[in-house]
């Protein structure tokens, strides 16, 4: 009898484990976009090991940030995976439309960052990003660009409502 009560005490734990069929846990965060833009900054390179990295400084223009975080599970490691999209405007703009080489006019910058290589950040020079302003603290953008990453080519293509943060 006590191994029968034993028994169903560790599949009783057991069960308790798992939040699905398969036995494996999820649990962990959800992939999401953030669309955000800072005041009196402005797009700054660093250079690491001959590695280009784009960042936001204060300065005098207007920074959007397109970042796109991938879904992490608490059990898998290195999972974690991060891109985002940088580039500056001037204050005094109401619309825009850049396309291609014009892209390099506003400091468009990719960069991802993951238990991976490293490749820095990656000037864009080809696709559009348009934007027209709301009010003084949100714009509508339209991101479709693409590019080269270590050989493979990526695109993104993405509209939505930047929202102004403090820096």
């Amino acid at each position: 009898m006590k191994k029968i009560t034993l028994l169903l005490l560790l599949i009783s734990f057991l069960s308790c484990v798992s939040n699905d069929e398969t036995g494996i846990d999820e649990r962990g965060t959800e992939e999401m976009i953030i669309l955000s833009f800072t005041n009196d900054s402005q797009v700054a390179i660093n250079n690491q090991n001959d590695l280009l990295f784009a960042f936001s400084e204060s300065g005098d223009n207007l920074v959007f940030e397109y970042r796109f975080v991938g879904a992490q599970r608490d059990l898998v490691a290195d999972d974690e995976f991060v891109e985002t999209i940088l580039f500056e405007i001037d204050p005094q703009t109401n619309s825009f439309s850049l396309e291609n080489s014009e892209l390099q006019t506003i400091n468009a910058f990719y960069q991802q960052f993951c238990f991976c290589q490293q490749a820095g950040s990656i000037a864009i020079d080809n696709g559009t990003i348009s934007g027209a302003k709301i009010d003084d603290d949100s714009w509508q953008i339209s991101i479709d660009i693409s590019f080269v990453i270590f050989g493979n080519p990526q695109s993104i293509i993405h509209s939505g409502v930047f929202r102004l943060t403090q820096p």
